[in-house]
């Protein structure tokens, strides 16, 4: 059996290094909504080389399979004089089905455990964050 380390991809063969998620589930809506935090991409000559983003989905792989997931926002965070260095990217990801929503909190769980990472729940929120 192969062991797959958990990893997060905008373009294939890729990898990106997630800083922090949060992941939260709301039952009176039915609506669960993941955010991914990006510190750095490592796809970002990538998205400066077009002029239309070609990446409609991220690309989740661990030892259950894979995920495609379409992310509903993406937002770019810059800082700097005049905002011109890119702190951050985040990536908002809406699941309505409880069954994939499920699939997704064990992946980020996978993927906190395989890069060290700290998950803290309450009663309707995951927060996953980079050690200090």
């Amino acid at each position: 059996m192969t062991v797959q380390i958990p990893c997060v991809q905008i373009f294939e063969d890729l990898p990106e290094k997630v800083s922090s998620v949060s992941l939260k589930n709301d039952s009176s809506t039915g609506k669960n909504v993941a955010v991914m935090r990006f510190q750095a991409l490592a796809s970002l000559a990538h998205f400066l080389g077009l002029r239309k983003c070609v990446a409609n989905f991220l690309h989740l792989m661990d030892t259950e399979g894979d995920i495609l997931i379409q992310p509903t926002c993406i937002k770019m965070i810059y800082d700097g004089p005049e905002e011109s260095n890119l702190k951050s990217v985040e990536c908002e990801l809406e699941v309505e089905q409880a069954d994939r929503w499920e699939r997704l909190v064990r992946f980020m769980q996978r993927y906190a455990k395989a890069h060290s990472m700290v998950c803290r729940e309450t009663e309707s929120e995951w927060a996953i964050t980079r050690t200090s």
